[in-house]
């Protein structure tokens, strides 16, 4: 995670891309690290102004399993809060209420598809 971090610091966001992808695919990685990779790869997926890049990752993750993802899909609402792109948080949460997922996650989405 760390050599990602300084990859991106350096302006290098694809190779930290790739370095955080590559650091997922590894099979002696437990799962709670693996969960905390996934979101830091996320949350630089919409640093670099790729949100749609993190919500097709996300949505593969949460279809995979969903009790593992839970940080991910409230960074994407919260970069679209930031961005005050109401539309997108709109379209977002609405998918996340219309799947299988933690019902923590659900509620925040419902939620915030209610305040919009």
């Amino acid at each position: 995670k760390q050599k990602a971090i300084d990859l991106y610091n350096e302006g290098n966001s694809n190779e930290a891309i790739q370095t955080l992808e590559e650091a997922l695919l590894n099979e002696s990685i437990e799962s709670n690290s693996k969960q905390r990779l996934f979101v830091s790869l996320i949350n630089l997926h919409l640093r670099s102004d790729q949100p749609e890049t993190a919500e097709r990752k996300t949505l593969a993750a949460l279809a995979e399993s969903p009790q593992f993802m839970n940080a991910a899909p409230i960074s994407i609402m919260g970069y679209y809060q930031r961005a005050g792109n109401d539309e997108a948080l709109l379209s977002w949460c609405s998918r996340l209420i219309g799947m299988d997922i933690p019902e923590q996650i659900k509620g925040i989405a419902l939620l915030l598809f209610q305040q919009i």
